[in-house]
């Protein structure tokens, strides 16, 4: 992970903010082509390249983007608390699209996991959700709640909450 962190040039703290390295055009370039390697790869493994990630909070709007893109907030693969942190950048710069996509994943997410999933991952994944739906509601107060609405209705959660 250390090393990881040093090869990444970044951008500088005062993009990032601190405590998140702010991936470089380059970087996040060579990043999403490795990674899109290992998913279509099945016999590599791309678990320790994503928790390293997660480790370094590397954060690029195009690694956002790439993650929602290959819906993998949604299955799980993608570490919670890596998420937590595009929740945050993603409501910093009021990217109210972004937050619409993000939300989206994550309600998908609450809905597959299993109850012991969800006790594992419930910090984080609620907090991104009030993150991104506090950057929503106000700028689509009924797309927001419909929006949520929708999602509710999908999956295991809404299923368990009737019986």
């Amino acid at each position: 992970v250390t090393s990881l962190g040093i090869c990444l040039k970044g951008v500088g703290n005062d993009v990032a903010g601190v405590g998140c390295i702010m991936l470089s055009s380059s970087d996040e370039q060579q990043l999403l082509f490795y990674l899109d390697r290992t998913l279509n790869d099945k016999d590599r493994s791309v678990n320790g390249p994503l928790e390293a990630l997660a480790d370094v909070k590397a954060y690029s709007e195009g690694l956002v983007n790439w993650v929602v893109s290959k819906s993998l907030i949604e299955t799980g693969q993608w570490p919670s608390r890596h998420v937590l942190l595009f929740c945050g950048k993603t409501t910093t710069s009021s990217d109210c699209n972004g937050a619409t996509r993000l939300c989206r994943q994550l309600l998908i997410r609450v809905h597959a996991l299993s109850v012991e999933a969800f006790e594992k991952e419930e910090v984080d994944v609620l907090k991104g959700l009030s993150l991104v739906l506090a950057l929503i509601k106000p700028i689509y107060p009924i797309y927001g709640l419909s929006f949520v609405l929708y999602y509710l209705r999908l999956g295991q959660a809404y299923q368990r909450v009737r019986m």
